[in-house]
């Protein structure tokens, strides 16, 4: 059995001298809109989800080298590296992703729906495992605060595609966060 490795201790479960060195948001209800199936969904995923860990390995290597460089000197002082620190990969729209579905065309509410979210974290999980041992850092998964890259989402979406399902279909668009139903 493999499980993403762990960090604990600290506040909130989190030990000393940890953070994230960046975090990816994926657009869920961009990719069940384009998706033709769920296989075609998946495929997207771990397309995009490729190229966040790439890109969080590029920068860990070169912020590792501007620190190692000195170009950090108080965060060298105090991290001394950034072994501890994850690779980040959020999500944004699951509540938008179920209604954009084509095989669901349900929100969280939804038993199908439930279950197609809960198999999408599993996945996304097993992913950031892969990417471990490729990479050798630690990956998570987080429910990124998304509060203005779910409305920059939302509206860069509705302006190249004017039928997807946002969560404010009546005024200022936006997606739920992570796996959240929208409020209000």
């Amino acid at each position: 059995l493999r499980e993403l490795r762990k960090k604990s201790g600290g506040f909130f479960g989190s030990g000393e001298s940890t953070g994230s060195v960046g975090v990816v948001t994926i657009n869920l209800p961009r990719i069940a809109y384009l998706a033709e199936g769920e296989a075609d969904f998946y495929r997207r995923l771990d397309k995009l989800m490729d190229i966040a860990a790439r890109s969080l390995k590029t920068k860990r290597t070169v912020i590792t080298k501007l620190l190692e460089g000195g170009l950090y000197p108080y965060t060298k002082r105090y991290l001394g590296t950034f072994e501890n620190h994850f690779s980040t990969i959020g999500l944004v729209g699951m509540n938008e992703a179920g209604l954009n579905a084509k095989w669901l065309r349900k929100d969280l509410t939804h038993p199908e729906t439930q279950a197609f979210a809960k198999d999408v974290l599993n996945h996304m999980r097993q992913r950031l495992s892969d990417y471990q041992e490729q990479y050798g850092d630690l990956y998570n998964l987080e429910a990124t605060p998304a509060e203005s890259t779910a409305y920059r989402l939302a509206k860069h979406d509705k302006m190249l595609y004017p039928d997807i399902i946002t969560a404010n279909e009546n005024g200022t668009p936006y997606y739920t966060n992570s796996s959240h139903l929208p409020v209000g």
